[in-house]
């Protein structure tokens, strides 16, 4: 009994050391996968680095909250360094004056690339993340780095962070690119882009942004694990370890498996537009409505068709062209004309989203365009830049 209690000790022991030795050997690997990252910190007047400025006058400055960068001229600032690991992440924080477009500059051997950037003006430091690896061009051993400015931007740099990404990361912004719906937008009468696959943050961030999406579509990745799936049948059959009518269940079984899943996922989509436009549109006031990519434009030409009408023509001037073609659908037989385009007879001007567009102290309506009417008044109003402009008889 005694010797057997012993054997049952070792056999413990060796049982738990093994455990032991198994969950080092997994942990390795954990270590090994850690996102690595650099930064360039210019906070509290610090000069991370060599930075090879051109073309800005006045120079940036080093002050207490980072770089500033306010020149009358465009320009461009760049650092040259030894990676230390692969980029797949490029994340600037900043704060700025007002908005602007930059362009995120990397290099690939000789050639420089660059990316367009949008910042917004910010009192409080925000971060942009430049989709760097949805470009072929992007070389994640990049050995230079850079931001062009344009002519009158005041915005401040605060850091410069360039990182990996690991795998398990990626695995994980895999799901959420997955998940990830399209906004409604006017084509998806005829189609929708499906799910794409993602990697990093940034690549998330701009999915569904540009048309077509830049990531590839998850069809790729289905079809594969199809393709697949019949490889190993076929090749289970032909070694007689499985009979015919087991391979064919199993490819089956796959594909209907994930046809339900596309159609879950994409059925979903169609809900979520639904659910959007209920609590964006159909759930609020008249005056608060959003519908979709035309924004508040339903609800003010809701508000106007019943006086415009009235009339056989009017005026009508839009922030987006596209609105025009709306607005005619809403208020026919009456129909719009360029405000260029109105004659003596036309005296009402519908405008929408115009914030340039300002009332003289004779009542004149004057654009940003250089355009004025005669004297009139403002007879139904929407919010500040949208409103219905009469001309006095």
């Amino acid at each position: 009994m005694v010797k057997n209690a012993g054997g049952a000790r070792i056999g413990a022991m060796q049982s738990l050391r093994s455990l032991v030795i198994a969950c080092a050997l997994l942990a390795l690997p954990c270590s090994a996968l850690a996102a690595q990252e650099t930064v360039w910190d210019f906070t509290n007047g610090n000069a991370p680095g060599e930075w090879r400025v051109t073309g800005l006058s006045p120079a940036p400055t080093l002050g207490r909250d980072g770089l500033r960068i306010r020149s009358s001229r465009e320009g461009r600032i760049e650092h040259v360094f030894a990676p230390q690991h692969r980029v797949d992440l490029v994340t600037i924080e900043y704060t700025s004056m007002q908005d602007a477009e930059l362009l995120f500059l990397f290099a690939d051997g000789d050639k420089v690339y660059q990316i367009p950037v949008k910042v917004y003006a910010t009192a409080t430091p925000q971060e942009v993340q430049p989709p760097v690896t949805n470009y072929k061009a992007w070389d994640p051993r990049t050995e230079m780095v850079g931001i062009a400015v344009p002519a009158g931007l005041d915005l401040t740099l605060q850091r410069i962070t360039v990182s990996s990404v690991n795998p398990v990361e990626k695995v994980g912004y895999v799901l959420q690119g997955l998940l990830k719906f399209d906004t409604a937008k006017p084509y998806i009468i005829n189609f929708l882009w499906g799910p794409r696959l993602v990697f990093t943050p940034a690549e998330l961030n701009d999915l569904f942004v540009t048309i077509p999406p830049k990531a590839p579509s998850v069809n790729v990745l289905l079809y594969g694990l199809i393709v697949i799936v019949i490889i190993v049948c076929v090749a289970m059959v032909r070694s007689r370890k499985w009979q015919v009518s087991r391979a064919c269940t199993l490819c089956c079984i796959t594909v209907a498996t994930l046809w339900i899943a596309y159609d879950v996922r994409m059925g979903s989509e169609f809900m979520g537009y639904l659910q959007d436009d209920y609590n964006m549109y159909w759930s609020m006031p008249p005056e608060d409505r959003i519908f979709r990519v035309r924004g508040s434009f339903n609800a003010y030409a809701e508000m106007m068709a019943p006086i415009l009408q009235q009339v056989p023509e009017y005026g009508f001037v839009a922030g987006d062209e596209n609105y025009v073609d709306f607005l005619r659908y809403i208020t026919y037989p009456s129909l719009p004309v360029r405000p260029e385009a109105m004659g003596t007879g036309i005296t009402l001007l519908a405008v929408f989203n115009r914030p340039d567009a300002l009332m003289d102290a004779d009542g004149r309506l004057i654009l940003g365009t250089g355009f004025q009417t005669p004297p009139g008044d403002v007879v139904a109003v929407y919010d500040l830049d949208s409103f219905l402009f009469r001309i006095r008889q």
